[in-house]
């Protein structure tokens, strides 16, 4: 991202995991999965942290340098931060006090400045399910190898802590070509080659979160995909640092980048907000101004109902986003842990004791979490968008995975379908 020097931030943080002060050496033999499952559901809430001197802005189309240098000299901003690899229509801006970010806020939900168009608090919060310490020793390969020119097929965007393209369970050549690529600016994306680092501002989205999550994202995705024949790429855009904490300025500054390419976005990750000032609106913009991408959202790992304690991404309400809750180990009812919902949770998929090869040690671990149920159904999805010749939209893929879905009577009435995607 391109950063100037200017004076005062506000932050707002997103996160993946369950709280924000999770001990990952706590569950490192994952094979004790009764233990990680009683951490996951006896961990408190994760706390969305907020900065008391920084916004997050969204400008108006069309507007020019010219005019947001003026907007930025008359609120007396000198430290702003703009989204790198998008179109430019979103910066953050710090504050000297949270006096002068309380104006702009406030003014801005009634009028404000006529140029821009949202403005949303910036803060951070955590990964969606624990991970054990998982090192890959192998590094003969590196980001660049695994990108394929060969457009063909579907694009799954994975928005989290990167993608370490050294797991041996990865086949050929499968990340997404970005370069030379334009964007909604018709402007080439500055250095990018398939995804993007928004965590430390560069092309390479290596993950280097100790359970790496992000890979087992992608990895569950991607065998998917193999198994199923279906030609696929991945664009992982690294939102989350190597402790699983996510800003929500990098989270729709990544969602901005995704938009760019992705036919689907999956998102295991999450907060969890009933105030208006902490939801970002930014974000919810973002999703219903591109009804053509579906976003495959976690629906969060604290055994509560989404409909009256919200989480998000999950519960937003555009009809292109599908929120998956985890299944129990057998598939027949909710996994102990998982958060339900019956008007904003939509399907389950497995996501208790999914095994995950240690390529290392050669032994079988087994990983829980809505967060690897989600990527699970973002691959079905795949499937059934290429099979249909690439023109099923987001709505039609829910009703196909609906009629595809199996009736879950035990737990059949606390999610929307009540059906488990297999």
């Amino acid at each position: 991202m391109k950063k100037f020097n200017i004076c005062m931030l506000f932050l707002f943080i997103i996160s993946c995991s369950v709280n924000e002060e999770l001990d990952f050496n706590e569950t490192a033999n994952e094979n004790n999965s009764e233990k990680h499952l009683r951490n996951l559901k006896n961990d408190e809430r994760p706390n969305i942290i907020v900065s008391d001197t920084e916004l997050i802005i969204q400008f108006n189309e069309n507007i020019s340098d010219a005019e947001k240098n003026n907007i930025r000299s008359e609120n007396n901003i000198s430290e702003y931060e703009v989204c790198n690899c998008t179109d430019g229509s979103i910066e953050k801006w710090s504050f000297g006090s949270i006096e002068d970010k309380k104006i702009l806020y406030n003014a801005s939900e009634s009028g404000g400045i006529e140029e821009i168009k949202n403005v949303d608090l910036e803060s951070s919060f955590h990964k969606e399910s624990q991970d054990p310490p998982f090192v890959i020793n192998s590094s003969f390969m590196n980001y660049q190898d695994v990108i394929s020119q060969n457009q063909y097929g579907v694009t799954i965007a994975v928005l989290d802590t990167g993608i370490d393209v050294n797991y041996p369970g990865f086949i050929g050549l499968y990340l997404y070509d970005a370069s030379g690529t334009m964007n909604g600016n018709n402007t080439n994306l500055p250095n990018q080659i398939s995804g993007w680092d928004y965590v430390n501002e560069q092309d390479d989205t290596h993950d280097d979160h100790s359970g790496i999550h992000g890979t087992k994202v992608s990895y569950i995705i991607h065998e998917k995909l193999i198994n199923d024949d279906i030609p696929h790429r991945l664009l992982p855009i690294k939102v989350a640092d190597n402790h699983g904490k996510i800003s929500a300025f990098n989270l729709i500054c990544g969602t901005k980048n995704a938009v760019e390419f992705a036919d689907i976005i999956n998102m295991s990750l999450g907060y969890y907000s009933n105030a208006k000032d902490v939801r970002s609106i930014i974000m919810e913009d973002i999703i219903s101004n591109n009804p053509e991408i579906l976003f495959v959202t976690s629906a969060g790992n604290q055994d509560e109902d989404n409909d009256n304690n919200t989480h998000y991404p999950s519960c937003y309400s555009q009809g292109n986003v599908v929120a998956i809750a985890a299944a129990n180990e057998d598939g027949d009812g909710k996994a102990s842990f998982s958060n339900y919902g019956v008007e904003s949770v939509d399907f389950y998929a497995l996501g208790e004791n999914i095994p995950f090869l240690d390529y290392n040690t050669e032994t079988e671990n087994f990983i829980s979490g809505t967060s690897f149920a989600a990527p699970y159904v973002s691959a079905i999805a795949a499937g059934l968008l290429f099979n249909s010749g690439m023109t099923l939209d987001p709505k039609e893929i829910i009703q196909k995975l609906d009629s595809k879905g199996i009736l879950i009577p035990q737990d059949q009435e606390l999610i929307k379908y009540g059906k488990i995607i297999e």
